[in-house]
């Protein structure tokens, strides 16, 4: 008998939630792009009002990205990646957008040709991009624009070519689900045994072909000796689209002849 009770109170207390138009998954559920106060300490002292890119890619996909700002600090994010069929809001936005975090604080000193090629590089579009537009409207309500096309990719480059500040030779293994590798090599005095060797796509680059690749991808990143381990890693992850990895394995020889070692593994949720 009590256990016909019980059902009948379950029966009830479901009946009255479907009623009141309440489903469990929108319990306490934010709006996808309402900004929490975690997500917004994240990235502050930004000189801007508002921050637009848009890049068309081959096979019609397109990478675009707008960040508002209120107080110098970000107040609203949407990142839109068709190559991984992501569309991002919040946190998860601004790890996406953290590489980037010097260009974007800097934005008032910055050529805007600068600002979009570092925005390219940031998020590895700088080879492939058919049309890259930026916006950038500064607190000050300057603006900033400029657009280029795949003609300007050598012009841009060249008026860019820095080497990495921080370090002399990355080397980086990251293993996937099944159990294919990408593998990266490259050290300064050493250009000619860079290789690049991507599993997943059956690609190998060797030499001068995968410098051109991974020179302007190290540009972009910010990883110092004191930057932690964790934020290593997401750098490294979302410049080289890993986050889909298991395992990485990065080493990073800087410029003081010091050497950090990063491990990631991911979590296995079913233990």
């Amino acid at each position: 008998m009590d256990y016909f009770k019980r059902l009948l109170l379950i029966f009830v207390a479901c009946l009255s939630l479907t009623s009141c138009g309440v489903q469990p998954e929108d319990i306490d559920a934010p709006p996808p792009n309402e900004m929490d106060d975690q997500s917004k300490d994240q990235m502050t002292s930004l000189p801007f009002q508002s921050f637009s890119f848009n890049a068309t890619l081959p096979e019609d996909h397109e990478f675009a990205l707008f960040v508002g700002t209120n107080d110098d600090t970000i107040d609203m994010i949407e990142l839109r990646d068709d190559r991984s069929s992501e569309v991002l809001h919040g946190e998860a936005a601004i790890e996406r957008l953290s590489p980037l975090h010097e260009t974007l604080s800097s934005v008032e000193n910055r050529k805007a040709k600068e600002i979009l090629y570092e925005t390219l590089q940031t998020f590895a579009l700088q080879n492939d991009f058919k049309q890259a537009h930026i916006k950038v409207t500064l607190s000050s309500g300057e603006v900033k624009t400029y657009e280029a096309n795949p003609f300007d990719r050598e012009e841009l480059a060249e008026e860019n070519e820095t080497e990495s500040p921080y370090f002399s030779a990355f080397y980086l293994t990251a293993t996937f689900p099944e159990k294919s590798t990408y593998s990266i090599m490259y050290d300064h005095k050493n250009l000619g045994e860079s290789f690049i060797h991507d599993e997943r796509n059956d690609i190998r680059l060797v030499g001068s072909s995968a410098v051109v690749q991974l020179d302007p991808l190290f540009r972009a990143t910010n990883i110092q000796k004191q930057t932690s381990e964790a934020d290593a890693l997401r750098q490294v992850m979302n410049l080289f689209l890993l986050r889909n990895a298991e395992n990485i394995a990065l080493d990073i020889y800087f410029t003081d002849e010091t050497q950090r070692s990063y491990l990631y593994e991911k979590e296995d949720k079913n233990t």
